[in-house]
């Protein structure tokens, strides 16, 4: 289920993900993709 489609319809789960070194941060997504099923990623 996308975003948009859950927005006042159920719980969304997002997470902030602090600031890394460079401008790599694809390894710092893939850690948070493996906490939850996240709706939403804050960088």
């Amino acid at each position: 289920m996308r975003l948009i489609d859950k927005l006042g319809k159920q719980f969304v789960i997002t997470t902030e993900l602090g600031p890394v070194k460079g401008a790599l941060f694809q390894d710092s997504l893939n850690k948070a993709k493996e906490y939850l099923s996240l709706d939403g990623i804050n960088l």
